[in-house]
């Protein structure tokens, strides 16, 4: 959760600092060249740490240029007003793809709930997206300034927060039914309902942010043992390929098997399981850690 919300706040940093300055000076060249210098330094410190800079990053860079440089040369605040709505398209458009929200979901909701319940969730968070972005538009262009500041520090996002509860209402009652259904355990049973809130909004806050999250790739193989049984690897990796829903022994992963890396010269963590377990106990981290660039 902690880091998703560190990749919004990086997203949003130019926007914020703009909207400071002007508020402060109301001198459009100074805001404008903060939220610049701002997108600049931010693409530095990524280099210096060595992190991998995204195409989504770079696009946002430039687009934070050119929408400053016209704020400075026409004296509007209106262009870079409208930057917020490229990233709501950019993200409505990267969550048309179907299943999306599968590798966001804790595993009683990927075990409970219809096989079509993720796919139209999926669908009405990019309908979402869309129409905030229709919606920062033609309050950039036509409403005051102060409206705008409204919209985007308190309209767009309660859209979002409503949305998030309304989906955690809708799915943990589908959830009970169906355990209900099949002679489960009790409603109190239904596992954590706050932590699996928060993972999928970290997840979703995640892939909003970030504009760019590919999937995780999986393969399997083995390494031979002279003296014993081949070892059994299980193995994932960054990949820019489509996921799909795969089945790991008794768990339920949403990964490209099979997919090409994405990458050069990533760094390798090996993960034990100890005698008596199973790669399939650590998946989880294991996607998280292959997310991160591993």
């Amino acid at each position: 959760m902690k880091e998703a919300l560190s990749h919004l706040l990086n997203d949003l940093l130019s926007a914020i600092l703009f909207l400071a300055v002007y508020l402060t000076t109301a001198n459009i060249t100074a805001a404008a060249a903060v939220a610049i210098t701002a997108g600049l330094a931010q693409i530095a410190v990524q280099r210096f740490k060595g992190r991998r800079i995204w195409p989504m990053q770079w696009i946002s860079l430039l687009v934070v240029i050119v929408l400053s440089a016209a704020s400075i040369a026409t004296q509007s605040p209106r262009f870079v007003m409208l930057k917020p709505s490229l990233g709501h398209f950019a993200i409505a458009a990267a969550m048309l793809k179907r299943g999306w929200m599968s590798r966001y979901l804790p595993e009683i909701a990927l075990r409970h709930l219809p096989e079509n319940a993720p796919v139209v969730a999926g669908y009405a968070w990019a309908g979402l997206m869309a129409v905030l972005g229709l919606a920062n538009v033609m309050i950039a262009l036509y409403a005051p300034f102060a409206t705008w500041v409204w919209f985007i520090s308190v309209g767009a996002i309660g859209a979002k927060v409503a949305a998030f509860v309304l989906q955690y209402a809708v799915f943990r009652t589908m959830i009970r039914r169906a355990r209900r259904r099949a002679g489960g355990a009790g409603i109190g049973a239904v596992a954590r309902p706050s932590s699996a809130l928060l993972g999928a909004v970290a997840g979703l806050i995640q892939l909003a942010s970030s504009g760019d999250a590919g999937a995780v790739g999986f393969q399997q193989a083995a390494a031979p043992d002279p003296e014993g049984q081949p070892l059994e690897l299980d193995i994932w990796y960054p990949s820019d390929a489509p996921a799909m829903p795969r089945s790991l022994r008794l768990f339920q992963q949403v990964v490209a098997a099979g997919a090409p890396i994405s990458g050069s010269q990533l760094p390798l963590i090996v993960i034990s399981h100890v005698t008596g377990g199973g790669a399939d106990t650590h998946y989880d981290t294991a996607l998280a850690v292959a997310e991160a660039g591993s």
